[in-house]
């Protein structure tokens, strides 16, 4: 025979896999097969074959007749020998038996939870520590007798055997459960500062939000004298109280204006008030607004991104609160003040719209690129100061401030803005090739098209000593000249011979937006292109510069065929009217 069906079921009848196995297959491969599939231990599996138990190293071949093609098997789960160790006095075997019944969880079934909750009096810490943990992944959500066991360790003599029953009660206990919730809140005056901040935690997942006993027992944590509790009490009321809460606000904002001396605390309660505060809380605001002094960056940064959340729009107070951060001497408390700026301050705001042109000259790139952006945003259209600051940003060092600048451009200037074309146009001559390349990509944004001032001073710039000058070049004529310009049409013409085949395949690509349809100049150059660009693949002697080389002419070719079917079909539809 070929294979042979194995359905394995359980005691009850119900089938748990049908397998088709090789007649060699060993039971402990089948075993293996239903770990992965039924998730039950192969070490507690007992497979059973009519009366006979069957071993691991059995074939089905043993097992099956001549007149057969399959077995029915029966898997009994078995926990005999987890619960004899467990029983043991030998701890390596309990902790053994413990790790073996976890992996089998929720599947163990009542005899297996009642010995364990049994190892919950053993006379070695680390065994009840490791039972009341496994008793969490056995038990069932609810299950009163593992909480009435677990709850029982709250008093335990080892802190460590505490704290793991703390934390094992959120997962036993259903949401609500008063018994839970009034146990864990007696571990709130734990000696252990872990085991007061765990019951803190559990706390706020048992209890429903607005639950005022709880909200009460975790606000008075927040005068604990560790650091780590009151951090968790402030972000377990966050949790726990309604918004708009002002006894939780007034107690959370009390951690920011007594001034913690534990800056994990501090930057907790700034980043909670959002979340207890509805927007406009002025107490919220006032005590977020004096940790913008604060020693630490983190705070400072935090406390900045949070009044975005707090205060309105145009809210005077916190404007002038977050401009000053401006000056902040940590770059990222500035870059985030420069970001709520934009959500804070009206359109046209004079005093934030004079900060943010300050910050255009930030030592720092990303702060200079968000200054431009914001600025943009929040200057209005044709603001001649916004414009020739953000002009300035043209000669920006870094790649992002210049391209910001010219997107801030175009969002600034009026189309054919002489003032700007000119402050933009007097830098394609600059001494820096990505000035002058910057500078053509925004006068592409600010001339009108077809003009003829614009045009000649880009044309002029396709003899650029850098190729990307040349390219951008190439590319901004599209945008200025229109259809049919033969001045443009032959500068472009000129650069499909230029020597970087980037430069010629953005010559290809703009002659089909330029040229009209059946230009004989731009389709006898379309044919004429390639074959210096094939002489160049042919003239490398090294194989590898070679195969470069025929990538980039494939990629100039593929612009030039394009523009070649537009003009060609274009003349042809012409002829044949």
């Amino acid at each position: 025979m070929a294979t042979v069906r194995a359905t394995i079921a359980n005691v009850a009848g119900s089938q748990l896999l049908d397998l088709d196995m090789v007649p060699q297959t060993q039971l402990a491969d089948i075993k293996k097969l239903i770990a992965e599939k039924c998730h039950i231990p192969e070490q507690f599996q007992r497979l059973v074959l009519g009366t006979a138990v069957l071993q691991d190293e059995d074939r089905l071949a043993a097992h099956v007749r001549s007149d057969q093609d399959s077995l029915h098997i029966t898997m009994v789960k078995a926990i005999e020998d987890a619960l004899k160790d467990l029983a043991s006095s030998r701890r390596e075997k309990q902790h053994g038996a413990l790790a073996s019944l976890g992996r089998l969880g929720k599947k163990s079934g009542p005899e297996a939870i009642a010995a364990v909750a049994a190892q919950l009096a053993d006379g070695y810490a680390d065994v009840r520590c490791a039972a009341v943990e496994v008793l969490g992944k056995l038990a069932e959500k609810g299950n009163q007798y593992a909480i009435t066991a677990v709850t029982a360790l709250f008093a335990d003599e080892n802190e460590d055997v505490r704290f793991a029953a703390v934390e094992v009660l959120a997962q036993l206990a259903e949401k609500s459960d008063r018994y839970a919730i009034t146990a864990v809140t007696a571990r709130l005056e734990d000696e252990n500062e872990d085991v007061r901040c765990a019951a803190v935690e559990v706390l706020a997942q048992l209890a429903e939000k607005g639950d005022r006993y709880a909200i009460t027992a975790v606000t008075a944590r927040l005068e604990d004298e560790d650091g780590d509790v009151r951090c968790a009490a402030v972000r377990a009321l966050a949790q726990l109280a309604e918004k708009g809460d002002q006894h939780a606000i007034t107690a959370v904002a009390a951690q920011l204006e007594d001034d913690d001396e534990d800056k994990d605390v501090r930057f907790a309660a700034v980043e909670v008030l959002p979340q207890l505060a509805k927007k406009g809380d002025r107490h919220a605001i006032n005590a977020v607004t004096a940790r913008l002094e604060d020693e630490d960056e983190d705070v400072r940064c935090a406390a900045v991104e949070v009044l975005a959340q707090l205060a309105k729009k145009g809210d005077r107070h916190a404007i002038t609160a977050v401009t000053a951060r401006l000056g902040d001497e940590n770059e990222d408390v500035r870059f985030a003040a420069v970001e709520v700026l934009e959500q804070l301050a009206e359109k046209s705001d004079e005093r934030a719209i004079i900060a943010l042109t300050a910050r255009l000259a930030d030592e720092n790139e990303d702060v200079r690129c968000a200054a431009v952006e914001v600025l943009a945003h929040l200057a209005k259209k044709g603001d001649r100061h916004a414009i020739i600051a953000v002009t300035a940003r043209l000669e920006d060092d870094a790649r992002g401030a210049r391209g910001a600048a010219v997107t801030a451009l175009a969002q600034l200037a009026e189309k054919g803005d002489q003032h700007a074309i000119t402050a933009v146009a007097a830098r394609l001559v600059h001494e820096k090739g990505f000035v002058r390349c910057a500078a053509v990509r925004a006068l592409a944004q600010l001339a009108e098209k077809g003009d003829k001032h614009a045009i000649t001073a880009v044309t002029a710039r396709l003899e650029d000593k850098l190729h990307v000058v040349r390219c951008s070049a190439v590319k901004a004529l599209p945008q200025l000249a229109e259809k049919g310009d033969q001045h443009a049409v032959t500068a472009v013409i000129s650069r499909l011979e230029d020597e970087n085949w980037g430069v010629r395949c953005a010559a290809g690509t703009a002659l089909a937006q330029l040229a009209e349809a059946g230009d004989q100049p731009a389709m006898t150059a379309v044919i004429v292109a390639p074959k210096r660009a094939s002489a160049d693949c042919s003239s490398f002697e090294d194989k590898g510069d070679r195969e470069i080389s025929i990538r980039r002419l494939v990629g100039v070719g593929i612009a030039l065929v394009l523009t070649s079917v537009f003009l060609f079909s274009a003349q042809q539809q012409g002829a044949h009217v």
